[in-house]
């Protein structure tokens, strides 16, 4: 039998998996990561947890193709994910393009399950890319990549 020799062994490779992989290996740590499936990912990845919903309805947009934009941020360009040391961390928003209606949100990375609750409202009242420009969100918290991602979106529809 084979022996191996490490400072951590993760079991599971979520993203509490993953990020605690990460950190370990950042802090100079030899680093095991055990999943129990072939792919990495776990369950938020693979198979889907709370944004299931959202994608799937964004799915169902661009299946009846509707003109979509995205606009993305990296928990790494905004001051909290520095911070936290989140450099993986991402958000985006799909929106219309001519009506700027918010038709999705996905989160992958540090908090998203405390983050999300801002896109799904945003959903529910049916707003519009422009909600997350025009509010005022904490500095320096995660949620400004909200504010960041639309910004990235409403450019892209310049060009």
């Amino acid at each position: 039998m084979a022996s191996f020799d490490y400072d951590l062994i993760v079991i599971g490779s979520g993203p509490a998996g993953q990020r605690a992989a990460i950190q370990a290996a950042k802090l100079g740590k030899k680093t095991a990561l055990v999943e129990r499936k072939a792919v990495l990912g776990g369950v938020c990845i693979n198979t889907g947890t709370i944004p299931s919903k959202t994608l799937r309805e964004a799915v169902l947009y661009l299946q009846q193709n509707v003109p979509y934009e995205v606009g993305k941020a990296n928990y790494r360009e905004i001051a909290r994910g520095q911070i936290i040391g989140d450099d993986i961390g991402i958000l985006k928003l799909l929106f219309h393009r001519d009506t700027r209606e918010l038709l999705g949100v996905h989160i992958i990375g540090e908090s998203a399950s405390e983050l999300v609750h801002i896109g799904q409202a945003v959903l529910t009242f049916g707003g519009k890319i422009d909600y997350f420009i025009t509010n005022v969100f904490n500095y320096p918290r995660l949620a400004e990549d909200y504010k960041i991602a639309a910004f990235d979106g409403v450019n892209r529809l310049a060009n």
